[in-house]
């Protein structure tokens, strides 16, 4: 691994940015929904279901295909695999799953970076993957 890897303040500011983008991808994700079939959006486990799947593609398809959500993009910082690839569909649903524990233990597994030798969190380690500082502005 020859690359930079982000710093936690990098990956905590990448982390406010794609909250607030996400935060719109759910609204209209949900909207049809409460015109349609508004039972569902007052089901508390379709609707937590739903939104969890909502944000798994959101990451996910920008973690696979261009490598980058848009916070990553803005911060200049790109995901690649241990190999230095791009991620696989699986490496980035099990850094998702692993990402939500990270935060459900308080963000331990985000800390966790700080104490790594090659400043890891725990989906990055579980996933095979990590960030990288990309040094292309366009890239």
């Amino acid at each position: 691994m020859d690359s930079i890897p982000a710093p936690l303040w990098r990956r905590l500011l990448i982390i406010l940015y794609d909250s607030v983008l996400l935060f719109g991808v759910v609204y209209l994700a949900v909207f049809p929904l409460q015109i349609v079939a508004p039972e569902l959006v007052s089901n508390h486990w379709f609707i937590r279901v739903y939104i969890l799947v909502v944000a798994w593609l959101y990451f996910a398809w920008f973690w696979v295909r261009p490598g980058q959500t848009l916070g990553m993009k803005t911060w200049r910082v790109r995901i690649i695999s241990g190999d230095g690839k791009k991620i696989s569909w699986k490496q980035a649903s099990i850094r998702f799953l692993v990402s939500l524990f990270s935060w459900a233990a308080l963000g331990l597994g985000f800390w966790w970076s700080l104490f790594d030798d090659r400043k890891r969190t725990w989906h990055d380690r579980a996933s095979n993957s990590f960030l990288a500082q990309a040094s292309d502005p366009d890239q």
